[in-house]
């Protein structure tokens, strides 16, 4: 016996506010931090070379401020994109492994 499924298309990803930040510390021996920001944003070309270019900028003050200055972590990245279906949204995430009692203090 199998379901019928209606042709609408449908987001299979979480739906997330707005202009929101998100924030993940973890418990173990080694933590993993995670900041996502997400916002309405209109998928064209400039807007997109201005998200790669806010993106390359990141990686490298993270790297410079997170690892280089602070000698807190060993790995960052950044990480952005445009999601124009099915509300035009902008999403740009940077994430770093560290020490779990230094992670709220980078």
């Amino acid at each position: 016996m199998t379901k019928e499924r209606k042709n609408e298309p449908r987001n299979s990803c979480a739906r997330r506010a707005r202009g929101t930040a998100d924030r993940r510390i973890g418990q173990e021996g080694q933590s993993f931090t995670r900041v996502l920001f997400t916002g309405p944003g209109e998928d064209t070309l400039e807007n997109g070379l201005r998200l790669r270019m806010l993106e390359t900028v990141l990686d490298i003050l993270m790297r410079e401020e997170l690892r280089e200055q602070r000698s807190g972590v060993c790995t960052s990245s950044v990480w952005a994109s445009m999601k124009p279906e099915p509300d035009g949204l902008y999403e740009i995430s940077f994430s770093f492994g560290s020490d779990p009692e230094r992670a709220q203090k980078l």
